[in-house]
């Protein structure tokens, strides 16, 4: 019996330091509801607009939108999340993280195109992609609100109409890509496959004779892809697009394709007729503008007619953008070589170097100075 009181309270401090166990397993695994705000880039909005010009105004709606988490063991926490979409942000619930715990968290938002996203790591876009964005988010979890921006997982190419089509005349472009899948995880793209055959048509609405007649968007890497050959083709009203002897056909080369970056294929579609030196392609981030200014001053110019606000190597640049003309749709570039038309000058000298098919002011183009002291290089129009 003397022993008896002594074993029942070890007992009793066993059972106790079991369940003080037990509750410190039960603390290190509580669970907190963690909230995600997902915005654009450039605070842009995620509706369509097209009178509000606060976004690219042939973008569509987001209405699909999702997220997964996943631990550091790369394992996916819980079922993938679908997204909230309210004006212009998008909300995201999480339930089962724990506290403390590092996360990766992968976005992805679209326009209902037809992307495949069983695999966040590797969507393919299918034969109609949409607007699309994405993000990846490294986070602790805790019960704070988690704040995310998304950024374009494409490249959108824009046909743009400068002279006037007439209603039901249609268009297009089309040219050999490779078959990219994205990855969100990295932002990356792999080229799977051979390359496939896209392209882009439309048809002018009486609404819409001028400006931005159609687009289509592809993936793309970050640094860009190579530059891409673009047969453009127009019918007029009644044609037969794509196919018949009245379509009218040109070529614009060394187009460039990049991320997070719009192409605008910018010129007259029913005076192609195997001529493009009407036409100039631009490569900006500005997916807000209305395309009235295809270069601005400091754009880089390119052989073919090609612009673009950052410099691209695999292209053959001409020189640089140092004047625009009040209605955008003109300007001066200044060479950075001596070939072609492209000759040195003194001050002040005329050169007549004027781009092909262009004039500015309607008069040939002397050479600016930049000071009183140096020669500068011959200058081109466009």
């Amino acid at each position: 019996m003397k022993n008896t009181i002594p074993i029942l309270m070890l007992g009793i401090a066993l059972m106790l330091a079991s369940c003080s166990g037990d509750e410190d397993a039960l603390q290190t695994k509580q669970t907190g509801v963690v909230t995600f705000t997902a915005t654009l880039d450039g605070s842009m909005d995620l509706r369509a607009s097209k009178t509000r010009g606060v976004t690219d105004p042939t973008d569509e709606a987001i209405i699909r939108a999702v997220l997964e988490i996943y631990d550091v063991q790369n394992n996916l926490v819980g079922d993938r999340i679908n997204g909230t979409i309210d004006r212009d942000k998008i909300t995201f619930t999480a339930t089962t993280l724990e506290e403390d715990a590092t996360y990766t968290c992968l976005f992805w938002a679209d326009a209902g195109g037809t992307y495949d996203i069983k695999d966040l790591t590797a969507i393919t876009p299918g034969w109609e992609p949409s607007i699309a964005y994405y993000a990846k988010k490294e986070i602790t979890a805790s019960s704070g609100p988690e704040v995310v921006t998304l950024t374009h997982a494409v490249a959108k190419i824009v046909m743009y109409e400068t002279a006037g089509l007439n209603e039901f005349d249609q268009g297009g472009l089309e040219f050999k890509y490779p078959n990219y899948t994205f990855n969100v995880k990295d932002g990356n793209c792999t080229a799977v496959g051979l390359p496939i055959n896209l392209s882009g048509a439309f048809t002018v609405t009486a609404n819409e004779t001028t400006g931005a007649v159609g687009s289509l968007y592809v993936f793309a890497p970050a640094e860009g892809a190579a530059p891409v050959t673009m047969k453009l083709f127009y019918s007029p009203k009644g044609g037969t697009p794509g196919g018949g002897t009245d379509v009218k056909r040109a070529e614009v080369s060394n187009v460039p394709l990049k991320l997070n970056h719009r192409t605008v294929v910018k010129g007259e579609f029913a005076a192609i007729n195997g001529i493009t030196q009407n036409f100039n392609v631009s490569l900006n981030k500005d997916w807000e503008g209305n395309f009235t200014t295809p270069a601005t001053i400091g754009s880089y110019y390119y052989e073919g007619g090609l612009f673009s606000e950052t410099y691209i190597s695999s292209l053959t640049c001409l020189g640089v953008v140092f004047e625009v003309a009040p209605a955008g749709e003109h300007g001066k570039v200044v060479g950075l070589t001596e070939n072609g038309n492209v000759a040195w000058a003194s001050i002040n000298e005329t050169t007549g170097a004027i781009h092909p098919g262009f004039s500015y002011d309607g008069t040939a183009t002397s050479a600016d100075k930049i000071n009183d002291s140096h020669p500068v290089r011959a200058v081109m129009a466009f």
